[in-house]
């Protein structure tokens, strides 16, 4: 390590009297919401879903992301780029009761509709697959 004041040449970045963050050397932060946003938005509408338990078959679909407030970085600290976000979603979905028989046909039971609640996740969760939520039926 240099003393004070003694300059070494394999630093990448040296002092500068006005402050200038060289080629984003020490810190930089890009605001990528408005993309998390659309992700979310194209991710969680598109497909269905389709579980199993106890002779019934449930199928749900998020119809629409209702509203999705929060927010996403990427910091870039001495060229090693760490990901940053802290949302809170709230989803409509629909979904239907199948019921199946003997044959294997599965019978339409009845539609479901509500909003499903997940008041905050964050990049600092401890674990992702564990996180609050609400679900309401309508």
């Amino acid at each position: 390590m240099a003393k004070f004041g003694e300059g070494d040449p394999r630093w990448i970045v040296e002092h500068r009297d006005d402050g200038h963050n060289v080629n984003g050397w020490h810190w930089t932060e890009k605001d990528r919401t408005k993309w998390a946003k659309t992700f979310f938005e194209n991710q969680l509408c598109k497909e269905y879903r389709q579980e199993e338990a106890g002779g019934w078959t449930y199928v749900v679909k998020v119809k629409s992301v209702k509203s999705c407030t929060g927010d996403a970085v990427v910091r870039n600290r001495k060229g090693k780029k760490v990901c940053g976000y802290d949302f809170q979603l709230k989803l409509e979905w629909e979904g239907k009761v199948l019921s199946s028989d003997l044959e294997g046909d599965n019978t339409d039971i009845g539609a479901l509709k509500g909003t499903l609640e997940i008041p905050e996740f964050a990049d600092g969760e401890i674990d992702m697959n564990c996180f609050a939520y609400y679900l309401f039926l309508q």
